[in-house]
């Protein structure tokens, strides 16, 4: 065969950094090249006798990710070289339909997204016990998929379910499942409702993906994870209970779930990502107030607008949670928030002032990526500090303003049943700070007899609070 390169081909070699030497033969596609066997270590690709293009790992093991065999009954080898093989990578038989039987052997523990897709003559697989891991789709469009469907709408390969897409009616997922596959269930249109079972921990990709009758979810208590665009558009979905232990609900999680009126959060140590777009209850809630909190977490402020302030209940800002906001032109984040998820504020143009006032406030990567005009106001020596510097951001060093001097000039009045306001000067050093620049001031209790309370809070340069007082005898 001649020698011919495609700019994928290239491409992967360049990666690999492939020496290219004539003397033994591999086939990557429609790539025919020579490698020496000097070369044969890892990134080295080559294909066998039979068909079967490999490539050597870091730790010396082989994994397959082509075949240009001509059988119909396949048998993977279970080891090139003497070298065991791990892996098959997805659409490693995509498409083929030649094959009608294939037998993997054990030792191998994956099998990739979309393997064995359209292998529409496919009616026999053997698959070992070593096998843990199935990718998404990886029998979709077999013969062998369709008699596993006849024989049980919920195709289960050693503990894990592969697909659920032809199940009907009150679905329980089985005690010995312990994982699900991508998308198992997606565009079902026969379940109403699903029940997990304990095993079951992470709900992943697409898995239930637009089921267009479910309506009713019932989570395991053991559940910490809810994947990426897990339950998107199940439109007849009207309420969800999200268990104590999930700490993360993925981007479009529940995104037009357009039935989705409750949805109750029993943990406090979880984070969400746009997880909720276009369903009532999000509306809801951002109709009653821009910044929407749920059990102490921000997890949505990309309608806030002009100065904004983070209530002091607030301990965790979820990813994206500000995400393309153009309206916001400052945020004060207090003491009370522990944690600023992954990209928060990424793409936030207008945002000019960012004041932290948590000295150790962990940042998620790329919490304030292009805000091109940002500065970082926090303390000396925080955690904003050595983000700003990290990241290229301008910082401003706080000024704690309890270090400043209060002075009011009256501190006594008579009590006349109006309320009173006692001018204040407030110093750090001999410098006199600027009202409204650098400091608001809030009278309380301050119009009946007895001690009326004022709250100096530092905005600007300076952060926190101090109070005095005043008193009103009768």
């Amino acid at each position: 065969m001649k020698k011919r390169f495609t700019a994928v081909g290239l491409a992967l070699l360049m990666v690999i950094g492939t020496t290219i030497i004539p003397n033994e033969k591999f086939i990557l596609n429609d790539v025919q090249i020579n490698v020496s066997a000097e070369t044969k270590s890892n990134g080295y690709i080559g294909t066998t006798s039979d068909g079967f293009t490999y490539i050597i790992n870091a730790d010396d093991t082989f994994d397959i990710f082509g075949y240009s065999g001509k059988s119909e009954k396949v048998v993977i080898p279970s080891k090139i070289d003497g070298k065991d093989i791990n892996s098959i990578w997805g659409i490693t038989f995509n498409e083929n339909k030649k094959i009608k039987s294939v037998v993997i052997p054990e030792g191998i523990t994956t099998i990739g997204d979309y393997t064995f897709d359209r292998c529409t003559n496919l009616k026999s697989i053997s698959i070992p016990k070593s096998v843990t891991e199935i990718g998404e789709r990886a029998f979709n469009r077999t013969a062998w998929l369709t008699a596993q469907q006849k024989a049980n709408p919920l195709v289960v390969v050693n503990n894990i379910l592969v697909d659920g897409s032809t199940a009907k009616g009150d679905v329980t997922i089985p005690s010995n499942v312990k994982s699900l596959c991508k998308y198992a269930f997606e565009n079902n249109n026969g379940i109403k409702s699903i029940t997990l079972s304990n095993n079951i921990t992470n709900i992943p990709l697409g898995c239930f993906q637009k089921c267009s009758l479910l309506e009713k979810v019932n989570f395991n208590d053991n559940l910490k994870e809810i994947g990426q665009s897990s339950f998107e558009q199940c439109t007849k979905l009207k309420s969800i209970k999200i268990p104590k232990k999930v700490t993360y609900v993925s981007w479009q999680a529940f995104n037009d779930c357009t039935s989705l009126k409750s949805v109750t959060f029993l943990g406090t140590a979880f984070e969400t990502m746009i997880s909720f777009e276009n369903t009532p209850w999000f509306k809801n809630k951002r109709e009653k107030n821009p910044l929407v909190i749920v059990n102490n977490v921000l997890i949505d402020g990309r309608t806030a607008s002009g100065d904004v302030v983070v209530p002091n209940t607030v301990k965790k800002i979820s990813s994206y949670a500000f995400t393309t906001n153009q309206k916001m032109t400052s945020i004060v984040i207090p003491s009370s928030v522990e944690k600023i998820g992954n990209s928060a504020f990424i793409n936030c143009f207008e945002l000019k002032s960012a004041t932290i006032m948590n000295k150790a406030t962990e940042f998620g990567i790329e919490a304030f990526v292009n805000t091109f005009d940002l500065t970082l106001n926090g303390y000396e020596n925080s955690t904003a500090q050595n983000f700003a510097y990290e990241n290229g951001i301008n910082f401003n060093d706080l000024k704690p303003i309890s270090s400043c001097t209060v002075t009011l000039d009256n501190i006594s009045y008579t009590y006349d049943g109006k309320a009173k306001k006692p001018s204040v000067t407030v110093k750090n050093g001999n410098s006199v700070l600027v009202k409204d620049k650098d400091y608001t001031v809030k009278y309380s209790d301050n119009t009946e007899a007895g001690t009326a309370v004022v709250t100096i809070s530092g905005i600007g340069k300076y952060a926190g609070n101090i109070k005095t007082s005043f008193t009103i005898k009768k």
